[in-house]
């Protein structure tokens, strides 16, 4: 998803506009837009915000109360 994103983002502003194949070891899996993209990276940055602690880069709150709740 990132690599994406950055090979868009330093391409040409069309890409966004135009969209894009998704293709997995030259299997097709389905079509895409720069909406789609975004708004997927936005998820994947607010998860990793919710389960890291922004100065140490650790575990935060949220996987360590949930692994203590499976020790539970």
């Amino acid at each position: 998803m990132q690599d994406l994103s950055r090979l868009i983002t330093e391409g040409s502003p069309h890409h966004l506009i135009n969209g894009y194949i998704i293709i997995d070891q030259g299997k097709y899996l389905g079509i895409s837009t720069g909406h789609d993209l975004m708004r997927e990276i936005t998820q994947i940055q607010i998860n990793a915000a919710r389960y890291a602690n922004p100065f140490t880069q650790l575990p935060g709150n949220v996987p360590i109360n949930e692994q203590i709740g499976r020790l539970l």
